[in-house]
């Protein structure tokens, strides 16, 4: 799958495409949308399955500058168990091959799978820093939702995410909270002092999602059923999966996908701006594949012509760079935006 195809999926997830009915509603007005259209779990399927690693592929992992170290800046505490290589190992491998903590997704038909699901309140969710790690590594939450760091830990560490104006130090036993109010992907860590590794928060617009299980295993409730249903495996470090399923009401589904990692950069990679002014590395798979570019895409910015996969460098897509004259609205016809 490339890395355009990732982009577009995880924009109509985050809502960022215009995927009929979901762009530009809030989430109390999607909750009236559904208030209009009863619910039952037996109008709804299931679908389980797992994530499997390509065969003869290798786990990839965050080079230790991608986990927040870098020369100069403090070790870790003594309280601390020292750097272990699982650190750097987002994504674990069971015995049987299988991916634990990958995303996967479903997506149909834009405006009557969005109208098919049941409400849904925000909901906290929570990042804890306990043996100065953040866990869980991935986290997807939906639009409106608020994520929680927790410091279980005596040490002071100061979470960033993504862009955060502003940093505090975060004592044992609080919390800091950061409202999820755009879709994306942005990574959480620690500035400054000591690192903490790095979390993957991905926003989707709305809960038809799962992370896979400790066993490589996943469940999603909920799914409406009759919709083309399409299910989607993705992490930043992998190209992403997808296989087509068929949903029936009061049934569960089941489905097996296989990842394969995304390339390594082939040399340390140069260090751009982003339109929001982070530094991210362009030849970083998880910025090349979703954080630099997600978070700055709008929905006129999707043209194909825009999209080559050479030009997905995030210093290409800073603002300056957007000529009015290849974002006319004749380019987003509903057809290229299909997922």
């Amino acid at each position: 799958m490339s890395v355009r195809s990732t982009l577009l999926v995880l924009a109509c997830l985050s809502g960022l495409t215009g995927c009929g009915s979901c762009a530009g509603t809030s989430v109390a007005d999607a909750g009236a949308d559904h208030a209009n259209v009863p619910q039952s779990a037996s109008s709804l399927g299931v679908v389980e399955g797992v994530v499997r690693l390509a065969d003869g592929a290798s786990l990839p992992h965050y080079t230790p500058e991608q986990l927040g170290r870098r020369a100069g800046q403090p070790s870790l505490p003594d309280a601390c168990s020292p750097p272990l290589e699982s650190d750097g190992e987002p994504v674990q491998r069971t015995a049987e091959g299988l991916l634990a903590g990958v995303m996967v997704a479903a997506t149909g038909d834009a405006d009557a799978f969005e109208r098919a699901l049941p409400p849904r309140a925000p909901a906290v969710q929570e990042v804890h820093l306990n043996d100065c790690r953040l866990t869980p590594r991935l986290l997807v939450a939906v639009r409106g939702d608020t994520l929680r760091v927790v410091n279980d830990g005596a040490y002071p560490f100061l979470p960033t995410l993504g862009d955060t104006p502003f940093l505090r130090a975060l004592p044992q036993g609080q919390h800091q909270d950061f409202g999820l109010d755009r879709g994306g992907v942005r990574s959480l860590g620690c500035a400054f002092a000591a690192p903490c590794g790095r979390t993957e928060i991905v926003v989707v617009y709305h809960p038809v999602f799962a992370v896979t299980e400790d066993t490589g295993h996943f469940r999603i409730d909920n799914v409406p059923p009759g919709q083309g249903v399409e299910l989607h495996a993705w992490h930043p470090l992998f190209d992403e999966a997808r296989t087509s399923v068929d949903v029936v009401a009061g049934q569960t589904a089941h489905v097996e996908l296989v990842l394969r990692p995304l390339p390594p950069p082939a040399a340390p990679p140069p260090v751009a701006p982003n339109a929001a002014g982070v530094d991210l590395p362009t030849g970083d798979p998880a910025a090349r594949a979703a954080a630099a570019m997600v978070e700055t895409l709008a929905p006129a910015t999707l043209a194909p012509a825009t999209l080559a996969p050479a030009t997905l460098a995030p210093a290409t897509l800073a603002p300056a760079t957007l000529a009015p004259a290849t974002l006319a609205p004749a380019t987003m016809a509903p057809a290229t935006m299909a997922p």
